[in-house]
Order: structure tokens, then sequence, then C-alpha cells
């Protein structure tokens, strides 16, 4: 084509690559193969607007519906020019046609528009007419949207194919890629990709290394609970983290993590997968196919002398029997399990095998934590709670003030601005380890709690405080 044939008003590369929806490598691809046909007006390549436009249709009409639908997906979701400079770290080279690139492109924005919104997971889960989007933002799952069902299978190639996964379409993939939101900031997304009946279903976890772990004296805890816990891990042997997923056990496990290590001492971990690393520890993923478990990996910690033994969860007999032996040795052994309280976390270890006495001398602490959503402080507002609400709560008293909040732009109409740690902490005494090695039942344990501010306790305070809503308070306490 000549440069007579054009016009100084035909369009640039950039203008064209936002038709086509797919990235300037692939394109550039196309210009050397001869797929794109164009003029140089001066120094810049120029380009009629309907020989791109003829380019957006592929010949499969399959491929075609699910190009189409990404492409009015991303006209729906609005200027996304400031999330085109995001890019995935890994290979984007593997992305040889344009309806990848345009997945990427959708996938790019999803990610950007989550970022900006705080949010710590990403959802995308088939259904029957759509693909529909969650996040997860201070703690709750949120409807962020929905989008078309054909948008599903380009996504999932696209991530196996950034995070180099050599899983095929319909077998479960995990992987990891990085994302990179501005000039400063790279995002670990991690994903897993399950087959699900209606299609493969797709979760993103976004960790932002600009949100800095707390310390210790940071995570929450009050100041009398905080002297406690510090007398325990100086002291060392078994402490217990428990509660459901997402209830924060990670956090104050990394804070613990962090306090022992900046005292000088040997820390090794096994994880499942490594969410943040620790300056001055030796940290270690559970890779199951190759035999290296998390019985394995405490195994290897005791012959390199480890002081300090951090194991991201107890899932089995096993793992929870060698924790036990490395406490009562004198080690430092952090772990999370899950119960929904203190008490019930030393039912769950007796119920693993582990033997009364052994369990008595080994236990440090106990701990129980929630992460609740904390209301927006720029639109909360007082609201009456009625009977119904006050007798779900167990708070006794129908007149009680409860606050509620419903959204502003400060924090992007979600009501809810961060969140805040409810817990439970068990310190056994002389008395509670007596019980334990006693065999006492589930109500003589309990009367080790006569001291201490349940977990319960503790949560309906941040209902009557305004921190927390009422059903943000229901839902902690489950």
């Amino acid at each position: 084509m000549s440069n007579k044939d054009i016009s100084r008003e035909a369009i640039a590369i950039d203008g064209a690559v936002r038709i086509l929806g797919i990235s300037k490598p692939t394109f550039y691809r196309w210009l050397e193969a001869g797929k794109v046909r164009g003029a140089k007006v001066g120094k810049q390549w120029r380009f009629r607007e309907e020989d791109i436009r003829a380019l957006m249709e592929p010949r499969d009409p399959a491929v075609s519906r699910r190009l189409i639908a990404i492409r009015n997906t991303l006209k729906t979701l609005g200027d996304i020019r400031s999330y085109e400079k995001g890019c995935f770290t890994e290979t984007l080279e593997l992305l040889k046609d344009e309806e990848e690139a345009a997945a990427c492109t959708l996938l790019k924005t999803l990610l950007g528009k989550a970022a900006e919104r705080r949010a710590t997971d990403l959802h995308l889960e088939p259904a029957p007419k759509a693909l529909r989007v969650r996040e997860r933002t201070s703690g709750r799952l949120r409807d962020a949207g929905s989008l078309p069902r054909e948008a599903i299978a380009p996504l999932a190639r696209v991530l196996r194919k950034v995070s180099c996964s050599r899983a095929d379409k319909g077998h479960m993939t995990d992987g990891r890629l990085l994302f990179s939101v501005g000039s400063d900031a790279t995002l670990d997304v991690r994903y897993h990709i399950f087959p699900s009946v209606q299609g493969e279903a797709v979760t993103l976890k976004l960790l932002d290394p600009r949100m800095t772990l707390p310390d210790l004296d940071k995570v929450g805890l009050e100041a009398g609970d905080l002297a406690d816990l510090r007398g325990a891990l100086r002291r060392g042997g078994l402490v217990l983290v428990s509660g459901p997923s997402g209830s924060g056990k990670t956090t104050l496990l990394y804070a613990m993590l962090r306090e022992l290590v900046s005292q000088g001492r040997k820390a090794m971990t096994v994880e499942d997968p490594v969410e943040h690393l620790i300056e001055g520890a030796v940290q270690s993923q559970v890779r199951p196919e190759e035999g290296f478990s998390f019985q394995n990996a405490l195994a290897g910690m005791l012959r390199h002398a480890a002081e300090v033994m951090m194991c991201g969860e107890i899932r089995d007999a096993g793992t929870a029997d060698l924790l036990v032996s490395a406490s009562l040795t004198g080690h430092h052994c952090l772990t999370t399990l899950h119960a929904p309280d203190a008490l019930r976390a030393l039912q769950r270890m007796l119920d693993l095998g582990i033997e009364r006495f052994r369990l008595a001398e080994a236990l440090a602490a106990v701990l129980a934590v929630r992460v609740v959503p904390r209301l927006c402080p720029r639109c909360r507002k007082k609201a009456p709670l009625d009977a119904t609400r006050a007798q779900e709560l167990g708070m006794g008293s129908v007149g009680t003030q409860a606050w509620e909040a419903e959204g502003c732009a400060s924090c992007h109409k979600t009501g809810r601005s961060g969140t805040t740690l409810a817990y439970e902490i068990l310190v056994p005494d002389a008395g509670l380890r007596d019980r334990i090695r006693e065999g006492a039942d589930a109500t003589a344990l309990a009367g080790a709690k006569a001291g201490m501010t349940s977990l319960k306790d503790r949560i309906l305070a941040k209902v009557r405080s305004g921190e927390t809503s009422v059903e943000d308070a229901i839902r902690a306490m489950g």
C-alpha cells in the first residue's frame, strides 16, 4: 500500500490495537507476517480503519462469539486505558491470537479494578447464563458484576499460558503470576482453576507487597493479652491459632514468626502456599507430588537445628504428633488448625490422637481469631437493634443501639473500610494443664475460660462501639 492510498486521518498503531483488543507485540507480528496492511507516513505506521476492522472477525464461529463477547464486555467496563500499562511479567509473547490478547486485556482490567478496591480475592464463577464475578474486600465477598459465559475459556487459557502451566483444560490447575500495577507496584497473584459442570471456575488471590505485615503489637491484641502471648513465645512450646479460612490466622502467625526471628532465633517454615517472605526465616512450600509434605518438612527442620518451626496448618495426626514432640524438646512451634474457638482447638488435637499428658506439657498458648469488617467511619450511622437481631446475637437488650453504613465514595459504595481483629486467647496455667492431663470433659475445661474475654464478647463489643455491623458480627460468630 502506498502513502497516497492512506490519509493522515488514518489510525496509528495505538488506535489499531485498541480496536482489535490485542497487544502491540501481537500486532507487530501480524505486520511482519503481512496479515496487516499499512503504510508509513513520515516515521509512523498508519492504517485504514476499515482494513483493521476487517481483521476482527475470525473464521471459526465459536471463536468469533467468544471474541465479540469479550470486546463487548470491555466496552461496558468503561475506560480501560488506565489498565493498559499493567502487564504480566511472564511471557506475553505466548499469546499468539487476537482472542487470547483480548482475554488478556480483560484479565488485566479485572485485576486492575480489583486492586483499586483493595480486594484480596477475585472469583470468576460459571453460571447457566453468565460468568459471575465476585471480589473479597474488607473480609466480605461481594458481587462485582458478570461477564459472558464465553469469556471463561480464553481467560483460563491465558492464565495457564502466562504462568507457564502445563496443565490441560479440564484439569485442576494451580499457578502464580506477577501483575504490574502502575510504575512502582507488582501484585503477586495466585490462581486456581477448578473444572465445574458449567465450565472452569477461577479464583485469584491478590497479594500486594505494598501492604506490609503488621508487627505483633499492631495486630489488634490488647495490652494484657499481648504481654501474655509474648511470655508464652519466650518460654517456647506449641502455639495454636484456630479459626475458619480467611479469619486472620496466617497474619497472626507471621507476626509471631517475625517477633521470634527478631530475637536472633533460627526459624524455618513449611507453608501451602508461602504468602509472604519473612526476612531471616528459611521458608518452604509443600509439594505433595514430589513427596515434600508437612511431615517431611518438619522432620527436616529438626536436622537443621531450627529453634522456631512454623507449620502452615495441621491437617493430619502425623503433623500434629511431630509438632507436639518438637515442642516438648524446647522448640518454638507455631501452627494453625480449623476450630471455632480455643477450647475446641484443644479437643481437635485430642481427636487427632495426641495423648493428654503430652498436650498438657507442650501447649504454650491457644488463640481463636476472626477478621471482622470495619464500618466506614464516613458513612456509618446509628440504627436501632430489633428483638430478633438481639436474640441472634445473644445481646439480651432489645433496645441496644447498633450501627450500619450505606456506602460512599470513600469506601467504594461498600460501607466497609478495612478490618478489625476479634480474638480470644488461652494461656494455660497449672490448673488447666491438670484438667487436660486428668481427662476433664468440655464442661470442666470451660471453667478455664472464666477469666478470659471470649471471642463472642469481643465481637459484641465491636457492635456496640460502632466498629462493625450486626450482620457482620453474626457472620463472624458463624
